[in-house]
């Protein structure tokens, strides 16, 4: 069975730096799991989820028709969606329905985009 290497040990056997592995795996990623297309996104739901105790959270949007993660921002701040807000109007996508608790800051979001 093989062994799985982690970043460090990546590291250790090119004689490379840890931070500089980290950032090819990370472009990597970037590079081929691109951000979800939002043709076709017509329902979508915004929550938030909680990442450490201690009210430290991150806002999710979810296709609501597949299920699908089209978006995670940073906190539940009104501007944590403004990235997504963009790729909306760059994409020309239609979205026609969205559910949410009542958190301020997303019907604030919602309302002026």
């Amino acid at each position: 069975m093989p062994q799985c290497m982690i970043i460090e040990d990546v590291a250790y056997n090119v004689k490379m730096n840890w931070n500089t592995i980290k950032n090819i795996e990370k472009q990597y990623f970037q590079d081929h799991y691109s951000k979800p297309l939002l043709d076709g996104v017509f329902r979508i739901a915004i929550d938030e989820f909680a990442v450490l105790k201690g009210h430290v959270y991150m806002t999710v949007v979810l296709d609501l028709d597949c299920g699908g993660v089209l978006f995670v921002g940073k906190d539940r701040s009104k501007g944590s969606l403004d990235d997504f807000w963009l790729r909306v109007k760059r994409s020309g996508a239609q979205i026609k329905a969205v559910a949410m608790d009542m958190w301020p800051a997303y019907i604030g979001s919602v309302i002026a985009n």
